[in-house]
């Protein structure tokens, strides 16, 4: 497996690989809204760098796949459902 750096260049290569994972069954305009729930975490600093440490162990086409299931819901509500699929709880 892939191992992935908690820098930007290795947060970024990570959304880079799970929207390409989408693009299997999805176009590439489509894929950036689906992926906006996660990248909006991120870059609006909310993030924890343990939430990007158990992000970054599911592969992305595991996370696309999830991205791809809960792109209905509001943003909040994917955040949500993306911190319980990492196992991410927050304190």
């Amino acid at each position: 497996m892939k191992t992935y750096t908690i820098n930007v260049y290795g947060i970024e290569e990570y959304l880079f690989d799970t929207r390409k994972a989408m693009w299997k069954t999805i176009s590439v305009n489509d894929s950036n809204n689906v992926i906006y729930p996660l990248k909006w975490y991120i870059g609006t600093g909310r993030a924890s760098l343990e939430f990007l440490r158990k992000m970054v162990q599911v592969k992305p086409f595991v996370m696309a796949r999830f991205l791809l299931k809960i792109q209905d819901n509001s943003v909040d509500a994917a955040v949500d459902l993306i911190k319980r699929k990492i196992g991410y709880i927050e304190s």
